[in-house]
């Protein structure tokens, strides 16, 4: 591994700060928001008549959980794997927002996500902070 010469007052951006914030509060966000949605489907389809939407819905939240879960994993043990995974979560939440667009034909949040998805993508790939970070 060939090393690095850094000037004397030059600092490493190196850690979970700066830009790389937003993500991990975004998880921690994303997580509590699914398992409360998923109590919340959950109790609509036992008690309530649910439609396919519903179901379809349950099922989408029961898997992102533990993903959602295993990229935090990643994160703070500071794994190499884990911007991989950011990019492969954000590319997927794009084609679930496509998919949930098609129940009520709005897909208008869609070209929004994709942006979204697209910035962070670049992010992951550019950033000195993710590449010092994530290296284990």
């Amino acid at each position: 591994m060939a090393k690095v010469m850094v000037a004397k007052n030059e600092k490493i951006p190196k850690g979970i700060g700066g830009w790389l914030l937003l993500p991990t509060v975004g998880f921690f966000v994303a997580f509590v928001l699914c398992l409360l949605f998923a109590v919340a489907m959950t109790f609509s389809l036992i008690f309530e008549e649910g439609g396919f939407w519903e179901g379809f819905y349950l099922i989408i939240v029961i898997v992102y959980l533990p993903i959602i879960a295993f990229t935090l994993y990643l994160e703070f043990k500071k794994k190499k794997e884990f911007p991989k995974w950011v990019i492969t979560l954000s590319c997927v939440g794009v084609f679930v927002s496509f998919l949930f667009s098609i129940e009520d034909g709005d897909y208008s949040g869609v070209p929004k996500d994709f942006l979204t998805s697209l910035l962070w993508i670049v992010y992951f790939h550019q950033s000195k902070r993710v590449k010092n970070t994530f290296v284990k």
